[in-house]
């Protein structure tokens, strides 16, 4: 989507946070573990994820 000036900038911004199952594993109280590095969501998997499924350019 391009910017157009007559709608302004609303809705320009969005947060998104993106976790693979099993995310829990670091943030619970016992048997608290690390996330395995291939395990991690990286930026080109984020990236890869919104162009597949929701055809989102980012820039």
């Amino acid at each position: 989507m391009r910017y157009d000036p007559n709608i302004g900038v609303f809705g320009m911004d969005v947060t998104v946070v993106l976790k693979r199952p099993g995310e829990r594993i670091c943030k619970r109280r016992i048997a608290t573990h690390k996330i395995p590095t291939g395990h991690r969501v990286t930026v080109d998997d984020a990236i890869a994820f919104l162009n597949e499924s929701y055809g989102v350019e980012v820039m």
